[in-house]
């Protein structure tokens, strides 16, 4: 802390320095007197300045201030600058001039700025003055130098703490407003949608059955167009017509052992067919109605 306290004192008193140089040059291309008659109104300026500062170091020192207190340093380089600009005064007021307001101006700045380099110059020893006890107490006895590393480690890790704590709990103050927010907006709920027992397309039961009426169908329609495409006729009749000539006579078809079973097999192959289809289509309905009861 001192340190950077010593730091911030050295570009003041550099800042000040400059600032009191500007204010020398200025006081010296600046005349002390004016032509005219008189030197008792100039002559008063120096003195009341010096009165006053004479009077705040009698306040100073009655609040308990010591001559070692910067204020009370810079106060009295300040009535020493006002001292000769008095004594000037009184002897440039023989002359016949008059005292040069801005001249009076300058100086008074001149001696303020005084005070404040003088201020910042033992506040400026009295920190080196600390530093080096610091350091000499820190090399005589190394503990105190650990003890001093430690407790600033601490510090830093009690300050990152308090840090992320302080964010946190911004962050559920910030919460919990939005929650204040949204409590305000309450959306009663009337009917509540409830969960359908049954899919809204297809109709399944319904497009299976006309998948049935769609395939009895479709075979009895096959089975039509592939006796009109035959070349063979069922009965004498038939080929009369076709041909527009009389049929002299006809052969009764013998059906052989080995035909007859031929035809029972395709007639068992077309009842297990058609038995198959309709107990599919069944089993598939059964299985559509456990499945709406099991959602239901």
């Amino acid at each position: 802390a001192a340190r950077a306290e010593l730091g911030q004192i050295d570009s003041q008193l550099v800042s000040a320095q400059a600032q009191l140089a500007a204010a020398n040059g200025q006081l010296a291309s600046t005349p002390a007197t004016v032509p005219g008659g008189g030197g008792g109104v100039g002559g008063g300026v120096a003195r009341q300045q010096l009165a006053g500062a004479q009077n705040e170091l009698s306040a100073m020192r009655a609040r308990g201030l010591t001559d070692a207190h910067p204020d009370i340093i810079a106060l009295k380089s300040q009535i020493a600058s006002l001292k000769a600009q008095a004594d000037r005064e009184g002897t440039g007021g023989g002359a016949g001039g008059v005292q040069n307001p801005a001249y009076a101006s300058l100086a008074a700045m001149r001696a303020e700025r005084q005070a404040t380099v003088s201020a910042l110059g033992a506040r400026k020893s009295q920190l080196m003055g600390d530093i080096a006890r610091i350091t000499a107490q820190q090399i005589q006895n190394p503990g105190i130098a650990a003890e001093y590393d430690r407790i600033n480690g601490e510090y830093t890790a009690l300050k990152a703490q308090y840090d992320r704590l302080l964010a946190q709990r911004e962050q559920v103050r910030l919460r919990g407003e939005v929650q204040t927010e949204t409590d305000a907006i309450k959306v009663e709920l009337l009917d509540p949608p409830s969960k359908p027992t049954s899919p809204a397309a297809p109709n399944r039961p319904l497009f299976l059955t006309l998948v049935l009426i769609a395939g009895i169908g479709a075979g009895v329609g096959g089975a039509f167009a592939l006796s009109q495409v035959r070349t063979s006729y069922a009965t004498s009749a038939k080929l009369e017509k076709a041909s527009g000539l009389p049929v002299i006579g006809s052969i009764t078809e013998v059906v052989t052992p080995e035909r007859h079973v031929e035809r029972r097999k395709r007639l068992v192959w077309l009842a297990g067919g058609g038995a198959a289809l309709v107990g599919l289509y069944a089993l598939l309905l059964v299985a559509e109605f456990v499945q709406r009861g099991m959602v239901a």
